[in-house]
């Protein structure tokens, strides 16, 4: 497997993408700021989809920074309250705590909660889509 040029996790071919569990509460010990949000992002299984091949815990934690995926745990105060630069209420679709969203590859930072997972810490505009139906 050529490592410069790793596979996109949000493309999942072979890739198996695991969903985290979320149970309505926010048990990350963070709560965002001001148009700030949070979202447990899915993680890559260590196995590829047919279960062949073991991934190097590297190549996991790279290709975990790219996860474009996964469930709105909190929402800042600000956030989702005004488009930038502009008067109007935000709009379209408002997500969320709960929802499962399509984030921007890359955006935010990545916090370790204080349950132990990984969290993207990123602004409100970083969110892309609320997922509302997935792919079996």
């Amino acid at each position: 497997m050529n490592l410069e040029r790793l596979p996109d996790p949000a493309q999942k071919t072979f890739i198996k993408m695991v969903p985290v569990p979320f149970n309505g509460t926010n048990e990350s010990g963070r709560e965002p700021i001001g148009t700030k949000v949070l979202v447990a992002t899915d993680w890559v299984d260590e196995r590829t989809k047919s279960g062949l091949i073991q991934l190097t815990a590297d190549l996991v934690e790279r290709m975990s920074l790219a996860v474009t995926t996964g469930t709105l745990v909190a929402v800042g105060g600000g956030a989702f309250s005004d488009w930038p630069n502009s008067d109007k209420a935000w709009p379209g679709v408002v997500p969320k705590v709960g929802d499962r969203v399509d984030l921007a590859k890359y955006a935010g930072i990545l916090v370790e909660g204080a349950d132990g997972r990984h969290y993207r810490l990123c602004q409100d505009v970083d969110i892309a889509a609320v997922i509302t139906k997935e792919k079996a």
